[in-house]
């Protein structure tokens, strides 16, 4: 557990918090938030739909980063009155915003064969730990 109190933290909370860049890694970080997005961007917008679409994506953290989007005003959801009861989710205005912002970092990262080259990296890692 990381220490609130120690300087460094201190030092990155003042850094985050009066920079937008870091600010805007800090809301969107994590390994779900962006795919959660960019899935609901493509009306993939029900919670099972997510489930299914992000396989490694446990039920708990799915609830969890929904949530966390919602409180900051990425997506929010309708409840629709049914039996079985059914939510969807959708992007807000602010989460609409991040798209052609996505959708640059995606053109940039197949431009830079990001994609491959973190495959790569995970092979190496993956060859590097002894068998078991």
């Amino acid at each position: 557990m990381r220490k609130t109190t120690s300087t460094n933290t201190q030092n990155a909370k003042q850094l985050t918090a009066n920079c937008p860049i870091l600010s805007t890694f800090h809301l969107l970080g994590g390994r779900w938030k962006i795919a959660l997005i960019w899935n609901i961007a493509q009306d993939i917008n029900r919670f099972g739909l997510l489930r299914n679409q992000l396989p490694g994506l446990s039920q708990k953290m799915l609830g969890q980063q929904l949530k966390e989007l919602e409180q900051d005003g990425f997506i929010g959801k309708t409840n629709f009155a049914e039996v079985p009861p059914r939510t969807e989710y959708y992007l807000t205005e602010l989460g609409q915003s991040l798209l052609p912002l996505l959708a640059q970092v995606y053109d940039w990262g197949l431009a830079h064969n990001l994609p491959q080259r973190v495959r790569e990296r995970y092979e190496a890692e993956a060859a590097s730990q002894p068998s078991g």
